[in-house]
């Protein structure tokens, strides 16, 4: 039997239109979609899944106490869900639940970004977001898919964010360091540490940059990625990315740096080594002949 949830309580959007809550969240490095699907079916909720290129998206539908709007969740692959007309205990039920089966490399702390949205009366109404209100026209199941693909990809972006800050902002020493003292103080085992940590942050945003792309989805679906678009435009996808990628440009060139600084090390270790193999066979030398001389 199919189990209802409470419905989201009415907010006010600024322009005193009643609305409803919607939330893009990033639960983890990736979602077991499959899994989802199978587990949210078997309770009997109406499940659809949705091809993106290689990628696959689930949609979970909650019939709701009030019977005014369902609530929806949309399950992305790479890690993000976007729950509509949800309350705010019933979303912290579907991200614990996430984190705890179906997610893999769950975040501790979710990446959460909040909005409200508004069902327009008018039907010619043109669907857009603005000031963190999404205004649809009809409310459709396809409409908020169009929408949650821009949200779950912003979500996304802001952990890419936040590890490319964090990794630059733990490493913005190194380089003062090298070019107040001409070298850094860290060991070989250290750099090698450091190379390999700044390689895993960089490898992860490029094995993932083909999500920040306009979906597959919308190959088939031509009609709702003008929505989409309008919504990546308001979260500016684009130019988000933009910044990214030149901040993966600045690890890229301490990643360059470390390596030579790591190269230079090795090299002034195996000169001392030679230096003092030449000083010890030196040595030996006098010796033999200091001992032929006296025998």
């Amino acid at each position: 039997v199919e189990q209802r949830v409470a419905a989201a309580v009415p907010l006010y959007a600024a322009d005193g239109m009643p609305s409803r809550r919607c939330g893009a969240l990033c639960v983890g490095a990736a979602i077991d979609v499959k899994e989802v699907f199978t587990h949210h079916s078997a309770l009997g909720l109406r499940c659809t899944a949705y091809k993106d290129g290689l990628n696959v998206v689930v949609h979970c539908q909650h019939a709701t106490e009030d019977d005014v709007d369902d609530a929806h969740a949309y399950y992305f692959q790479y890690g993000c869900v976007v729950l509509w007309n949800f309350t705010p205990q019933g979303e912290s039920r579907i991200i614990e639940q996430t984190r705890r089966l179906f997610a893999r490399e769950p975040h501790a702390q979710p990446e959460v970004d909040d909005f409200a949205y508004v069902l327009l009366d008018q039907a010619d109404a043109k669907p857009h977001v603005h000031k963190d209100v999404i205004y649809l026209s009809s409310g459709d199941s396809m409409e908020k898919l169009a929408v949650s693909f821009g949200l779950g990809q912003s979500a996304k972006l802001s952990v890419f964010e936040r590890t490319t800050e964090m990794t630059i902002a733990e490493t913005r020493h190194i380089p003062e360091q090298l070019a107040a003292g001409g070298s850094i103080s860290l060991s070989r085992n250290e750099i090698s540490m450091r190379v390999g940590q700044l390689f895993v942050d960089r490898s992860q945003v490029n094995l993932h940059s083909d999500m920040l792309d306009t979906p597959a989805f919308f190959w088939e679906e031509a009609e709702w990625e003008p929505l989409y678009q309008r919504t990546a435009k308001y979260m500016e996808i684009e130019k988000r990315v933009s910044v990214l990628n030149h901040r993966l440009d600045i690890i890229a060139d301490l990643f360059d740096m470390l390596a030579s600084e790591m190269h230079a090390k090795h090299a002034s270790n195996l000169e001392i080594i030679i230096i003092v193999l030449i000083m010890i066979e030196v040595i030996f030398q006098v010796l033999e002949l200091m001992q032929s001389r006296f025998l």
